[in-house]
Protein backbone atom coordinates (compact mmCIF):
# COMPACT_ATOMS: atom_id res chain seq x y z
CA UNK A 1 0.00 0.00 0.00
CA UNK A 2 1.72 3.52 -1.01
CA UNK A 3 4.80 4.53 -2.54
CA UNK A 4 7.96 2.65 -1.59
CA UNK A 5 9.98 3.69 -4.62
CA UNK A 6 11.74 6.90 -3.36
CA UNK A 7 9.54 8.92 -6.65
CA UNK A 8 7.49 11.34 -5.31
CA UNK A 9 3.84 9.69 -5.11
CA UNK A 10 0.64 10.49 -6.74
CA UNK A 11 -2.71 11.05 -5.33
CA UNK A 12 -5.83 11.02 -7.93
CA UNK A 13 -8.58 13.43 -6.39
CA UNK A 14 -11.85 13.20 -6.88
CA UNK A 15 -13.74 16.63 -5.66
CA UNK A 16 -16.11 19.90 -6.90
CA UNK A 17 -14.60 23.06 -7.85
CA UNK A 18 -14.97 25.81 -5.22
CA UNK A 19 -13.93 29.04 -7.53
CA UNK A 20 -12.89 30.75 -3.72
CA UNK A 21 -9.88 28.03 -4.46
CA UNK A 22 -10.46 28.00 -0.02
CA UNK A 23 -12.02 24.28 -0.13
CA UNK A 24 -12.77 21.52 -2.85
CA UNK A 25 -9.94 20.66 -5.60
CA UNK A 26 -7.92 23.31 -5.31
CA UNK A 27 -7.80 22.71 -1.35
CA UNK A 28 -6.89 19.45 -2.18
CA UNK A 29 -4.02 19.81 -4.65
CA UNK A 30 -2.41 22.50 -2.31
CA UNK A 31 -2.57 20.36 0.58
CA UNK A 32 -1.32 17.11 -1.38
CA UNK A 33 1.68 19.05 -3.09
CA UNK A 34 2.63 20.68 0.39
CA UNK A 35 2.71 16.63 1.84
CA UNK A 36 5.45 15.63 -1.25
CA UNK A 37 2.74 13.90 -3.59
CA UNK A 38 1.60 15.08 -6.85
CA UNK A 39 -1.92 15.35 -7.80
CA UNK A 40 -4.15 14.13 -10.75
CA UNK A 41 -7.37 15.12 -10.34
CA UNK A 42 -11.02 14.58 -12.03
CA UNK A 43 -13.99 17.20 -11.19
CA UNK A 44 -16.78 15.61 -9.98
CA UNK A 45 -18.99 18.91 -9.54
CA UNK A 46 -18.74 22.38 -10.53
CA UNK A 47 -20.12 25.42 -7.98
CA UNK A 48 -21.45 28.64 -7.68
CA UNK A 49 -19.68 29.79 -3.98
CA UNK A 50 -17.67 31.92 -2.78
CA UNK A 51 -16.18 32.03 1.75
CA UNK A 52 -19.80 32.37 2.92
CA UNK A 53 -22.20 31.18 0.87
CA UNK A 54 -22.95 28.24 -1.98
CA UNK A 55 -25.39 29.31 -5.03
CA UNK A 56 -25.57 26.16 -7.48
CA UNK A 57 -24.13 22.73 -7.62
CA UNK A 58 -23.44 21.11 -11.17
CA UNK A 59 -22.90 17.42 -11.45
CA UNK A 60 -20.52 16.93 -13.92
CA UNK A 61 -21.25 13.86 -16.76
CA UNK A 62 -21.11 10.43 -16.00
CA UNK A 63 -19.59 9.86 -19.56
CA UNK A 64 -17.06 12.52 -19.53
CA UNK A 65 -16.52 12.01 -16.00
CA UNK A 66 -15.48 8.55 -16.83
CA UNK A 67 -13.57 9.08 -20.12
CA UNK A 68 -11.58 11.63 -18.10
CA UNK A 69 -10.82 8.86 -15.18
CA UNK A 70 -9.92 6.15 -17.90
CA UNK A 71 -7.16 8.26 -19.32
CA UNK A 72 -5.58 9.21 -16.29
CA UNK A 73 -5.58 5.58 -15.29
CA UNK A 74 -4.65 3.89 -18.79
CA UNK A 75 -1.13 6.05 -18.31
CA UNK A 76 -0.47 7.31 -15.02
CA UNK A 77 0.17 5.03 -11.85
CA UNK A 78 -1.99 6.19 -8.56
CA UNK A 79 -0.62 5.64 -5.32
CA UNK A 80 -3.70 6.99 -3.50
CA UNK A 81 -7.33 8.31 -4.11
CA UNK A 82 -9.22 11.15 -1.91
CA UNK A 83 -12.69 11.41 -2.72
CA UNK A 84 -14.93 13.90 -1.80
CA UNK A 85 -17.79 16.00 -3.22
CA UNK A 86 -20.25 13.21 -4.98
CA UNK A 87 -23.05 15.37 -6.38
CA UNK A 88 -25.19 12.73 -7.97
CA UNK A 89 -25.53 8.98 -8.08
CA UNK A 90 -24.24 8.58 -11.58
CA UNK A 91 -21.42 9.81 -10.66
CA UNK A 92 -20.87 7.55 -7.77
CA UNK A 93 -21.50 4.38 -9.94
CA UNK A 94 -18.28 5.72 -12.14
CA UNK A 95 -15.98 5.98 -9.13
CA UNK A 96 -17.03 2.58 -7.73
CA UNK A 97 -16.54 1.61 -11.38
CA UNK A 98 -13.36 3.09 -11.68
CA UNK A 99 -11.19 2.59 -7.89
CA UNK A 100 -12.56 -1.01 -7.24
CA UNK A 101 -10.18 -2.17 -9.17
CA UNK A 102 -7.21 -0.70 -7.70
CA UNK A 103 -7.64 -2.82 -4.48
CA UNK A 104 -3.70 -2.12 -3.14
CA UNK A 105 -4.27 1.53 -3.24
CA UNK A 106 -5.48 3.62 0.14
CA UNK A 107 -8.98 5.62 -0.30
CA UNK A 108 -9.56 8.15 1.90
CA UNK A 109 -13.35 9.41 1.86
CA UNK A 110 -14.43 12.87 2.73
CA UNK A 111 -18.22 11.99 3.07
CA UNK A 112 -18.99 16.00 1.93
CA UNK A 113 -22.69 16.71 2.47
CA UNK A 114 -23.18 20.17 3.16
CA UNK A 115 -20.32 22.93 2.88
CA UNK A 116 -18.66 24.56 6.04
CA UNK A 117 -21.47 27.46 5.76
CA UNK A 118 -24.19 24.79 6.03
CA UNK A 119 -25.64 24.40 2.64
CA UNK A 120 -26.48 21.65 0.79
CA UNK A 121 -24.13 20.55 -1.87
CA UNK A 122 -25.59 16.95 -3.31
CA UNK A 123 -28.91 15.21 -3.88
CA UNK A 124 -30.79 13.82 -0.65
CA UNK A 125 -30.19 10.20 -1.25
CA UNK A 126 -26.17 10.77 -1.56
CA UNK A 127 -25.52 9.59 2.12
CA UNK A 128 -27.54 6.47 1.81
CA UNK A 129 -25.33 6.12 -1.07
CA UNK A 130 -22.18 7.08 -0.16
CA UNK A 131 -22.83 4.19 2.66
CA UNK A 132 -23.08 1.46 0.42
CA UNK A 133 -21.18 2.30 -2.30
CA UNK A 134 -18.35 4.00 -1.36
CA UNK A 135 -17.67 3.36 2.38
CA UNK A 136 -17.02 -0.27 1.37
CA UNK A 137 -14.20 0.59 -0.75
CA UNK A 138 -12.39 2.86 0.98
CA UNK A 139 -9.58 2.68 3.91
CA UNK A 140 -10.40 5.75 6.18
CA UNK A 141 -13.38 7.89 6.21
CA UNK A 142 -12.99 11.64 8.01
CA UNK A 143 -16.36 12.80 8.61
CA UNK A 144 -16.96 15.59 10.78
CA UNK A 145 -19.66 14.55 13.73
CA UNK A 146 -22.82 16.00 12.17
CA UNK A 147 -21.66 14.44 8.63
CA UNK A 148 -21.17 10.87 10.72
CA UNK A 149 -24.65 11.53 12.21
CA UNK A 150 -26.24 12.12 8.95
CA UNK A 151 -24.64 8.99 7.41
CA UNK A 152 -25.48 6.77 10.15
CA UNK A 153 -28.32 8.02 11.80
CA UNK A 154 -26.13 7.51 14.95
CA UNK A 155 -25.91 10.64 17.64
CA UNK A 156 -22.76 9.05 19.56
CA UNK A 157 -19.35 9.06 18.30
CA UNK A 158 -18.46 5.73 18.92
CA UNK A 159 -22.05 4.05 18.01
CA UNK A 160 -21.51 6.35 14.17
CA UNK A 161 -17.71 4.51 13.79
CA UNK A 162 -19.07 1.06 14.71
CA UNK A 163 -21.70 1.42 12.39
CA UNK A 164 -19.47 3.18 9.66
CA UNK A 165 -16.92 0.14 9.93
CA UNK A 166 -19.30 -2.22 9.57
CA UNK A 167 -19.66 -1.48 5.87
CA UNK A 168 -16.13 -2.79 5.27
CA UNK A 169 -13.71 0.57 5.75
CA UNK A 170 -10.65 0.23 7.91
CA UNK A 171 -10.30 2.93 9.77
CA UNK A 172 -13.14 5.77 10.87
CA UNK A 173 -11.74 9.41 11.70
CA UNK A 174 -14.48 11.35 13.41
CA UNK A 175 -13.85 15.39 13.14
CA UNK A 176 -14.96 17.27 16.73
CA UNK A 177 -16.41 13.75 18.36
CA UNK A 178 -15.61 16.13 21.39
CA UNK A 179 -15.39 19.82 22.21
CA UNK A 180 -15.36 22.34 24.91
CA UNK A 181 -14.23 25.49 25.34
CA UNK A 182 -10.75 25.53 25.20
CA UNK A 183 -10.01 22.42 22.51
CA UNK A 184 -11.33 19.73 20.11
CA UNK A 185 -11.13 16.40 20.29
CA UNK A 186 -10.72 14.53 16.70
CA UNK A 187 -11.47 10.78 17.70
CA UNK A 188 -9.61 7.64 15.56
CA UNK A 189 -11.44 4.47 15.09
CA UNK A 190 -9.42 1.03 14.07
CA UNK A 191 -11.41 -2.03 12.86
CA UNK A 192 -9.70 -4.05 15.37
CA UNK A 193 -11.20 -2.03 18.33
CA UNK A 194 -8.54 0.43 18.86
CA UNK A 195 -9.57 3.86 19.28
CA UNK A 196 -7.68 6.64 19.77
CA UNK A 197 -7.81 10.33 20.61
CA UNK A 198 -6.24 13.75 19.51
CA UNK A 199 -6.57 16.47 21.77
CA UNK A 200 -6.06 20.04 19.64
CA UNK A 201 -6.26 23.70 21.11
CA UNK A 202 -9.74 25.40 20.03
CA UNK A 203 -9.23 28.22 17.10
CA UNK A 204 -11.10 31.33 17.30
CA UNK A 205 -12.45 31.32 13.40
CA UNK A 206 -14.46 29.74 11.00
CA UNK A 207 -12.69 27.88 8.29
CA UNK A 208 -13.53 27.14 4.54
CA UNK A 209 -11.58 23.92 3.18
CA UNK A 210 -10.64 22.41 6.56
CA UNK A 211 -11.95 18.62 5.79
CA UNK A 212 -10.56 18.63 2.53
CA UNK A 213 -7.30 20.24 3.63
CA UNK A 214 -7.31 17.39 6.18
CA UNK A 215 -8.14 14.17 4.48
CA UNK A 216 -6.31 15.14 1.00
CA UNK A 217 -3.18 15.94 3.19
CA UNK A 218 -3.98 12.13 4.73
CA UNK A 219 -3.68 10.58 1.58
CA UNK A 220 -0.48 12.48 0.33
CA UNK A 221 1.07 10.35 3.71
CA UNK A 222 -0.58 6.99 3.11
CA UNK A 223 0.55 7.69 -0.62
CA UNK A 224 4.25 8.02 1.07
CA UNK A 225 3.40 4.60 2.52
CA UNK A 226 3.09 6.17 6.37
CA UNK A 227 1.54 4.00 9.11
CA UNK A 228 -2.21 4.80 9.84
CA UNK A 229 -1.91 6.25 12.92
CA UNK A 230 0.79 8.15 12.21
CA UNK A 231 -0.32 9.54 9.15
CA UNK A 232 -3.86 10.77 10.82
CA UNK A 233 -1.78 12.47 13.48
CA UNK A 234 0.85 13.80 10.83
CA UNK A 235 -2.30 15.52 8.78
CA UNK A 236 -4.02 16.63 11.65
CA UNK A 237 -1.06 18.59 12.68
CA UNK A 238 -0.65 19.66 8.94
CA UNK A 239 -4.51 20.62 9.26
CA UNK A 240 -4.36 22.69 12.52
CA UNK A 241 -1.25 24.72 10.83
CA UNK A 242 -3.31 25.39 8.31
CA UNK A 243 -5.98 26.64 10.06
CA UNK A 244 -4.06 28.57 12.68
CA UNK A 245 -2.46 30.50 9.83
CA UNK A 246 -5.44 31.19 7.95
CA UNK A 247 -6.17 34.56 5.98
CA UNK A 248 -9.24 36.74 5.29
CA UNK A 249 -9.40 36.31 1.49
CA UNK A 250 -13.03 37.17 1.56
CA UNK A 251 -15.38 38.77 3.87
CA UNK A 252 -17.27 35.37 5.53
CA UNK A 253 -15.15 32.13 6.30
CA UNK A 254 -11.45 32.46 6.44
CA UNK A 255 -8.80 30.91 4.28
CA UNK A 256 -6.81 28.20 5.24
CA UNK A 257 -3.15 28.67 4.53
CA UNK A 258 -1.92 25.29 3.02
CA UNK A 259 1.89 26.80 2.08
CA UNK A 260 3.47 26.12 5.36
CA UNK A 261 6.22 24.83 7.56
CA UNK A 262 5.10 22.53 10.71
CA UNK A 263 5.75 24.82 13.94
CA UNK A 264 4.72 25.40 17.04
CA UNK A 265 2.30 23.89 20.00
CA UNK A 266 -0.74 22.67 18.87
CA UNK A 267 -1.67 19.74 21.47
Amino acid sequence: MGNTSGEKPTVLIFAGHDPSGGAGLQADIEAIGNNRCRAVSVITALTAQNTGKVGSVISQSADAFSEQTDYLLEDIHIDACKIGLVASAEIIDVIVQKIKPLVTIPVVLDPVITAGTGDPLNEADTPKLIMEKLAPLSYIMTPNCEEARRLTGAMEPDKAASILLETGCKAVLITSAETNEREIINRLYLENGEKQDFPWKKLPGTYHGSGCTLAASLAALLARNIDIKLAVEQAQEYTWHSLANAQQVGHYQLHPDRFLELTGDTH
